[in-house]
């Protein structure tokens, strides 16, 4: 009966350690910190899988975002070479995929855009060095 005891005791402790740490992970996630690890110290059994599943999580989810914060980033300052590669499933694959896509489809515009600009830009030069030429064989040199 006393292991019993101490076995329901332990039990409560880690129940109760590991309550306080929800607190403190609700409020780092509430204000968008990343990164942050439970920590239950002595954890044994199903507390210590719920812990390291709980990492984890926090670990995986660290990880697609900073991946995708930092793409992000990049193209905000121009660079349009980048694409998120992390490994990612559900609505942040679907974040991925569609921020890669848009990455595409701005270097495409961009690419296009810059094709124009140096066409209208010749176009006008040419017309200029044209402009008041009557001579045929002046316009052909």
């Amino acid at each position: 009966m006393a292991a019993l005891a101490e076995t329901s005791q332990q039990h409560d402790r880690q129940r109760g350690t590991f309550a306080d740490q929800v607190p403190a992970w609700r409020a780092r996630g509430n204000q968008g910190k990343l990164g942050g690890q439970a920590k239950v110290p002595n954890a044994t059994g199903t507390w210590r899988q719920l812990t390291d599943n709980v990492n984890q999580l926090a670990a995986s989810l660290t990880t697609q975002i900073r991946a995708i914060s930092e793409v992000a980033t990049a193209v905000t300052k121009g660079d349009l070479t980048r694409s998120i590669t992390v490994e990612a499933e559900g609505e942040v694959a679907k974040l991925k995929d569609n921020i890669n896509q848009m990455i595409v489809n701005l270097r495409e515009t961009t690419q296009k855009n810059q094709e124009q600009d140096w066409l209208k830009t010749n176009l006008a030069k040419f017309s200029s060095m044209m402009q008041g030429q009557k001579n045929l064989d002046t316009v052909s040199r």
